[in-house]
Formats: structure tokens, sequence, C-alpha cells
């Protein structure tokens, strides 16, 4: 019997941690953060909607046969280092537990950043489960925040968060006039009502708060 009962807790607690993980991964695929989980060899065992965008084009890394592949060389080199540490492979006792870089992308366009760690778990259930994690970040996809919630929390027209949303990728009023084809003392204008409806004073305070608002994709 003991056996038996056993056998069934162990039973109960895979399908336990299976519900978890289906329930946390669909969080993990609406972030617009790019979410590697890695095993114990570092290979990718799950990658959200928004790293697998990220590494589509070919850009600055790809993922294949279960591997995240830098296409810079020495960058490759350096993340292969950060995985090695948080999977816990680097012999050395003192060595470090993952870290942060940065991976230059072939477009010009602001480099990918990327932080690697392990997995905080006390015991594992399944050998091959996931040990360590890397989170990928874009600077252009930072930003977003859904237009609803905007509109939800503070009231804003169409207008109003169209520039909120600019501002947001660091452009003045005056660089966000030129991109949303409006003229400057409109633009100016949709200022003074972001404050006033979000309760800020400064470009730079409003810039913060939005920032500070939770950022999901549908």
């Amino acid at each position: 019997m003991p056996h038996l009962l056993r056998a069934a807790s162990v039973s109960r607690r895979l399908e336990e941690s299976k519900l978890m993980f289906t329930s946390v991964s669909d969080v993990l695929e609406r972030s617009p953060t790019g979410v590697l989980l890695l095993d114990r060899d570092g290979r990718v065992v799950f990658a959200n909607r928004a790293a697998s965008a990220m590494a589509r084009p070919g850009d600055g890394f790809v993922l294949r046969e279960g591997q995240i592949d830098v296409l810079h060389h020495e960058s490759d080199a350096s993340l292969q280092r950060l995985i090695a540490g948080a999977t816990g492979r680097l012999d050395r006792a003192d060595a470090p537990r993952g870290g942060a870089m940065r991976i230059p992308r072939k477009s010009g366009k602001p480099d990918y950043t990327v932080v690697a760690a392990p997995l905080a778990r006390e015991s594992s259930l399944l050998e091959s489960g996931p040990v360590a994690f890397l989170l990928i970040g874009d600077a252009e996809s930072a930003s977003a925040r859904p237009r609803s919630m905007l509109s939800e929390l503070f009231g804003l027209s169409a207008a109003e968060v169209r520039l909120a949303e600019r501002l947001m990728l660091g452009e003045s009023p005056e660089e966000a006039a030129v991109s949303l084809d409006i003229k400057v003392s409109t633009a100016r204008w949709h200022l003074a009502s972001l404050y006033r409806k979000t309760g800020t004073r400064r470009q730079a305070q409003l810039v913060r708060l939005l920032m500070s608002l939770p950022s999901m994709t549908s």
C-alpha cells in the first residue's frame, strides 16, 4: 500500500506541475520581453512568442535545434558562458551564476539586452525540466502598452494615446509631431492634456508613469 500511495502522490504532483506550467506559460506568452527556459544542458525547452519573433528575422540571434545562437561570434561565446553559469555547468565553485550582456544587431537597431539566471527551486520531478532562464529585451518594443489600457486608466483620446506612444519611444513633442504628421502646436496641446489627465507636470514624470504600467501583448 505505501508504494501505491507514493505513486498516487507523485502522479498528483506531476499533474499540479503541468497545470501550474500551463498557467505560467500563458502569462509568459503575453509578455513583450523574450523569455527562454533552459534545461541542465543549456537547451531551450520553452520560448515565448516574443523571443521567437525576435529570433525569426535573424537580426541578432536565432533559435534552432533547441539552441540559441548569436550571429556575432564573440557575443555568442559570451552568451554561452552566461548560459553555462546559469545552468551550473561551470567547474569553478566561484563561477558566476549567469549575468547580463548585449547582443548586437545586423540591422543597426539598438542592441538586444539579455539577462541569464538560474531558476530558484528546491527539487525537480523531471530531470529534463528547466533550471535557468534568459530574458531578452528589445528597446524598440519596450514602450509598447495596450492602447485600451491607456484609455481606460486615464481617459485618453486616440490622439493623446498616439502622442504618449511616441513620447515613450523617447521622442520630444517636436519629433512626435513629425512622426504623427501633426502641427507642433497640436502636439503641445495634447501634451498639456496628458499632464492634466495623468496628474503629472513634466515630460520625464509622464514617461516614467507610463513606462511603469504593466506591458502585455494580446
